[in-house]
């Protein structure tokens, strides 16, 4: 079952065992790139889902807020969110604003979260106003060069099908490293990664690490379902 939130919008996940194994294969994921940030280390994570990203955030003893701007996602989550510790802002993380005083972040990190900012002209200096200088992105995005990616982002019936809001779209590797550039972000990697078909969806993340060091590069980009992403905020001197 896929969850929508009020708006009937498609949250991409729901509460099938594969569905849930997937989710957790893609939050682990994103996890392993802030594992070397000291404890404490400050983290805003934008669009939490169900909470598989953020508890792994947890263990790992960062200092961890969570911005969620479904009030029926926000409804669902926050006794788990205080049981963990986590501050949560039920707002759009568009619509926030940084003054000069606030406290900045070591890292900016979400799952399937950018594809919803990118329509946005100024989307890359939005996320990178609450990272302070030398902090670090990591997000998880739908990969543009896959072909079900493409049936479901480009085509009137795919968009129908799974829901999407309007605003979601696919963006270009080059064009996301440009507007990335621009926002003053360097050390900009984006990587292929989880594998599409014939590949059972429930297989845990470490399996599907092992198997794509075995696939083509070539075929890698094409058949990974997502793209991570990872940049730095230039440091300012």
């Amino acid at each position: 079952m896929i969850i929508k939130d009020e708006q009937g919008i498609s949250l991409a996940w729901g509460l099938s065992k594969s569905i849930e194994q997937r989710a957790r294969r893609r939050a682990f994921w994103v996890a392993c790139f802030v594992e070397n940030l000291p404890s404490g280390s400050r983290i805003l994570e934008i669009g939490p889902g169900l909470g598989y990203l953020t508890e792994l955030l947890v263990k790992k003893n960062l200092s961890v807020t969570t911005v969620e701007q479904s009030e029926k996602i926000y409804r669902m989550i926050k006794n788990k969110m205080h049981r963990l510790k986590v501050t949560i802002i039920n707002k759009n993380f568009l619509d926030l604003n940084w003054s000069d005083t606030d406290e900045r972040y070591h890292a900016l990190v979400g799952v399937g979260i950018l594809h919803h900012f990118w329509y946005h002209p100024e989307w890359s200096h939005l996320i990178s106003k609450p990272i302070r200088n030398g902090g670090k992105i990591v997000f998880l995005e739908p990969n543009p060069r896959n072909i079900i990616a493409q049936f479901i982002f480009n085509t009137r019936f795919g968009r129908y099908l799974f829901s999407l809001d309007p605003k979601e779209c696919l963006k270009k590797e080059p064009m996301i490293i440009r507007d990335l550039q621009k926002a003053g972000f360097n050390n900009i990697t984006i990587s292929p990664c989880d594998l599409m078909y014939p590949l059972p969806v429930n297989l845990p993340a470490k399996y599907f690490d092992q198997m794509e060091k075995n696939v083509p590069q070539f075929l890698l980009k094409l058949t990974a379902q997502s793209i991570l992403i990872y940049a730095e905020k230039t440091e300012v001197t």
